[in-house]
């Protein structure tokens, strides 16, 4: 007999409900604080990229996070990375490929771009700016995220995309960084980094998009603005105007309808 027969059992008609209410949002309860802890910690490998700026160019720092999270989702992948690779040359899966592909090429653009904003304009507003699109970063990655998710076991899709987006960036990165990022205690913050912005929050958003509607990640996923603003604040000393915190609530606000609709 399974819980819900043995409620019904010992309960009237209706006085389920609250139990099974409380079943409902368990479910969600998993894939939530997998989203929050993976907003948390990509911002806060943010703040660090931050202050490593001051010792290399943001395009130095953005290879030493690629580079680190194609190494890490590689070796988290195993033997999946391995067996995907080889099927799509075996298949020649054109679409598969494409989509990784163009996911990599994703990542790449976005990690550059970003770390370029981070060392012009504080860190809440350059992540608020980063969430204008048409449905946001929240809801057009997410269903990008899961497509990959969908046509690769386990992280191999990810970890597919994290190579490309390595090899991508990492002439700017070499030319900009030069031999001062292969100085260890760089390299060291650059693996931080790495593991910190993309390794943790890629692989927590991809598992929490397989337990839980693509509707409610975008409405969980629009809290970042704000957590990459306290962030700011706490670890880089920014400080923000009332006007500056109004709009970035109002674009949370509009992240969070635009994925309902």
């Amino acid at each position: 007999m399974g819980l819900r027969d043995s409620v019904r059992t010992d309960r009237g008609p209706g006085q389920d409900r609250p139990v099974q209410s409380r079943l409902a949002r368990s479910g969600i309860a998993l894939p939530a604080a997998m989203i929050l802890t993976g907003i948390v910690s990509v911002q806060f490998g943010a703040g660090l990229a931050d202050k490593l700026f001051g010792q290399i160019p943001p395009a130095a720092v953005t290879g030493l996070r690629l580079w680190t999270s194609a190494a890490a989702m590689v070796a988290l992948s195993g033997r999946g990375f391995t067996r995907s690779v080889r099927d799509l040359r075996q298949r020649r899966a054109v679409a598969d490929a494409a989509i990784a592909g163009s996911f990599g090429l994703s990542l790449g653009v976005m990690n550059y771009s970003i770390y370029q904003s981070f060392a012009r304009i504080p860190l809440g507003i350059a992540v608020t700016i980063e969430f204008l699109g048409p449905l946001a970063v929240a809801v057009a990655g997410s269903r990008h995220l899961r497509d990959t998710g969908r046509r690769f076991p386990g992280s191999a899709g990810l970890a597919i995309a994290m190579v490309v987006a390595a090899v991508l960036v990492t002439p700017p990165a070499v030319i900009a960084g030069a031999g001062a990022m292969f100085r260890p205690a760089i390299l060291a913050t650059g693996a931080a980094i790495g593991i910190l912005s993309s390794v943790v929050p890629y692989r927590l958003e991809l598992e929490s998009l397989r337990r839980m509607p693509t509707r409610l990640f975008g409405v969980w996923m629009s809290l970042e603005p704000a957590v990459a603003a306290l962030i700011g604040v706490a670890m880089l000393g920014q400080r923000l105007s009332v006007l500056e915190w109004v709009a970035i609530g109002c674009v949370m606000m509009a992240c969070a309808g635009a994925a309902l609709n």
